[in-house]
């Protein structure tokens, strides 16, 4: 569905779902309109919390090549 050119637009982005979705399959920049305000504090506040759940994610998984390889043991 979305790769790493991939750039999203929501016209109504409501609570922020299918922007969640769409960057969480690889998009590269999500865009969202909203008008109500109330609506679009919530889709803020969701991505940047998927968001700041992705890194701790990453930060827990080892480094993985570029083929999608772990990366080889360190040796001391």
């Amino acid at each position: 569905f979305a790769d790493s050119n991939t750039i999203f637009l929501d016209p109504t982005a409501g609570s922020g779902s299918s922007l969640r979705a769409a960057e969480s399959l690889g998009a590269r920049l999500v865009v969202g309109l909203e008008r109500d305000v109330e609506f679009a504090g919530r889709a803020n506040h969701a991505l940047n919390k998927s968001r700041m759940a992705r890194r701790e994610v990453a930060n827990t998984h080892p480094v993985r090549g570029a083929g999608g390889e772990a990366a080889p043991a360190s040796v001391d």
